[in-house]
């Protein structure tokens, strides 16, 4: 199966059953405000809320123009191998891939969310792979902070809205 997807201010949207579902690495489970929706040919029963208080509504509020039905958590995604191209804007799932063609990289999981290792000037650091995330954040004491690039505004369930500096920073990831 292949999926058109969206991007959203950094965020991956995808449509099955003319429901717009949100892929978020990062959230250990899915949330909906159906009591069933289908996704990557299943039906499930999501939750109606995660983090005690956060819904779809909050979320929605938060992604501006996203206007999802669903938010694809942990839950899902790690029962299923995905492909993600954000350059050809689609996800395939169960990609048969020739292992030749790629360099290979190790993923481990930290509470179900994805990690990688990256190498900065001078030090390795790992690293959540969260597509539910609008910035990728790394420590300030790891960082020399130069090259800020501008003023932005994120979100993160039980803390809100809030505004940061967004820094260029160079990463070495997968060789």
């Amino acid at each position: 199966m292949t999926y058109e997807i969206e991007t959203i201010d950094n965020h991956i949207i995808f449509k099955e059953n003319n429901l717009r579902l949100l892929l978020d690495t990062g959230s250990p489970i899915s949330i909906s405000n159906h009591s069933k929706i289908s996704v990557f040919g299943k039906t499930i029963n999501p939750h109606r809320k995660i983090m005690g208080n956060i819904t779809i509504d909050n979320i929605n509020c938060s992604i501006k123009n996203a206007k999802i039905d669903a938010l694809i958590g942990g839950d899902i995604l790690n029962k299923v191998k995905l492909y993600i191209s954000i350059s050809n804007k689609l996800i395939k799932l169960n990609p048969v891939i020739k292992h030749e063609e790629y360099d290979f990289f190790a993923i481990s999981k930290i509470l179900s969310i994805p990690t990688i290792d990256v190498k900065t000037k001078d030090r390795e650091i790992k690293m959540f792979i969260d597509t539910g995330a609008k910035n990728s954040y790394l420590n300030p004491k790891y960082m020399q902070l130069k090259n800020e690039i501008r003023i932005d505004e994120d979100f993160y369930p039980g803390f809100g809205e809030f505004k940061t500096n967004i820094y260029q920073h160079e990463i070495q990831i997968f060789n």
